[in-house]
């Protein structure tokens, strides 16, 4: 009993720890409209698979005013050449509802000086900072290159 108690408390330690030392992005829209924010990560260098297409063509729709904080995965702790890629489009997702169209690409480095990448989406530009988060294991760069 006392063994299964314990493995149970190290278990939740490890979760608590991993889920509060992710790095994250936080989008907000302070447009006059609705933003369209496509996330996913993938391996520098290597094609993406039918899964991680398949997560990138959906949406999250920030309507204004809102705010949406989106976070790696476990699982991408573990990749060698990390990135996160974070296209948006404002006004809509089709044609000629579209007004304007923007992306930043991310490297997943180790470290824990940039954990928390602020996005502030306006009706005619960006706000990309970062914000100093307590501690976490890994931390974003945004880089230009898209090789």
């Amino acid at each position: 009993m006392k063994k299964t108690i314990f493995i149970f408390f190290i278990s939740l330690l490890i979760v608590i720890f991993f889920n509060h030392s992710k790095p994250m992005v936080v989008i907000s829209n302070k447009s006059h409209g609705d933003v369209f924010v496509f996330f996913g990560t993938s391996e520098k260098g290597v094609e993406p698979d039918y899964e991680e297409i398949k997560q990138s063509r959906h949406a999250l729709k920030i309507s204004q005013g809102e705010s949406v904080e989106l976070s790696i995965s476990i699982f991408d702790y573990f990749l060698e050449n990390g990135q996160v890629n974070i296209g948006w489009r404002l006004g809509g997702l089709m044609g000629a509802e579209i007004k304007r169209v923007n992306y930043t690409t991310l490297n997943i480095l180790s470290g824990s000086s940039r954990c928390v990448l602020a996005i502030d989406i306006y009706k005619d530009k960006d706000n990309v900072s970062y914000q100093r988060n307590s501690f976490c294991i890994k931390s974003f760069e945004v880089t230009s290159d898209d090789d």
